[in-house]
């Protein structure tokens, strides 16, 4: 197997790829690829090909280090061909990073990491944490989450939640807290910052949401949506969620501490669920959950908040990361701070 550069020109063929897999990831689109170009990184988009037919997709995108280094990361990648056998699977993966070190030495990058949309327990993902280093770094994709069916009815929805959800999304509609979508994102970013303060968790940048929702504000193969509760016309929480292919997800979510007792951020979930379902799709991905295993994770809170709302726990294997350069990559393990 040799493998190969895909043009623009195979965009639809590549999209019919990535949404036949399981869980079909957006962020391995090109739509998201071009997304990344606009924030001024350069993106490969390759694949393993046999008659024509896709054994492995998979989008890269080069980061930055110091020194004129680099590194390849493949969020929710490779993307395998899900009727191949689980050995086919991991021999055709071995043999993608293998290849992949030549384009490395090119463009001076020292290791990849990624984070398939694979299930850990599962033989391929077992292989994966046997043959491949944790990652270190914090730029990757929730290990955990949780994906809510949207085949049944709103009030059948309803009554699998919690009863304590359901009770705080009628006091919020009780309260006065209305819910509407804007293309102005002035009060999810104050939020964001009062949020991300509050909670001790690094955001991004204002810069980087303001590109994200400018980009996919007309785009076709990834919608975006950022909603605004308000109340007593103060806004008093946001989330911006993405549509791709059969479900919505909740991506990024901000409220403010001094409203808290009025209970927005349910109605905001409850909101994203029925618009989802409004368009027509099956799923609804709470984008990211704290392990099982572990009480003190800095996720715990947000986690009782999403748990409250039903769904299936999905466990993906751990972000992975495979050595290109290794006494460059030693280093940068050591300095994990740039990435």
């Amino acid at each position: 197997m040799e493998l190969l550069t895909v043009s623009p020109a195979e965009r639809s063929e590549w999209a019919d790829f990535i949404k036949k897999s399981p869980f079909a990831p957006f962020q391995q689109t090109f739509a998201w690829g071009d997304f990344q170009k606009s924030l001024g990184r350069d993106v490969f988009n390759l694949a393993f090909k046999e008659s024509g037919r896709y054994l492995l997709a998979a989008l890269a995108v080069k980061h930055p280090l110091p020194f004129g280094k680099a590194y390849f990361y493949i969020p929710r990648g490779p993307i395998l061909e899900p009727s191949a056998a689980a050995e086919e699977q991991a021999e055709v993966i071995g043999t993608f990073f293998e290849q992949l070190g030549a384009i490395a030495r090119r463009e001076k990058a020292i290791f990849a990491r990624f984070d398939p949309a694979i299930i850990k327990e599962g033989p391929v993902g077992l292989y994966l944490n046997s043959k491949y280093r944790d990652a270190t770094g914090s730029i990757r994709q929730p290990e955990n989450t949780l994906i809510l069916d949207l085949a049944r009815e709103e009030e059948e929805i309803l009554a699998e939640m919690k009863s304590k959800t359901r009770y705080n999304i009628r006091l919020a509609v009780k309260k006065g807290v209305v819910v509407s979508t804007t293309d102005e994102p002035t009060d999810f970013l104050r939020l964001n910052r009062e949020t991300a303060e509050r909670d001790r968790f690094q955001s991004h940048e204002d810069a980087y949401y303001k590109n994200l929702l400018k980009f996919f504000a007309d785009a076709d193969e990834i919608q975006l949506e950022l909603l605004v509760a308000t109340y007593e016309n103060r806004p008093v929480a946001a989330i911006i969620l993405a549509f791709y292919n059969d479900t919505g997800f909740y991506l990024h979510g901000a409220s403010a501490y001094e409203y808290r007792n009025v209970m927005a951020p349910h109605l905001l979930q409850w909101a994203g669920i029925k618009m989802a379902k409004e368009r027509g799709l099956r799923y609804y991905d709470f984008w990211g959950i704290a392990p099982k295993d572990e009480p003190n994770h800095p996720w715990a809170g947000i986690t009782r908040f999403k748990l409250g709302f039903g769904g299936l726990e999905v466990n993906y294997v751990r972000a992975r990361e495979t050595a290109f350069a290794k006494g460059w990559y030693l280093l940068a393990r050591v300095a994990k701070k740039f990435f």
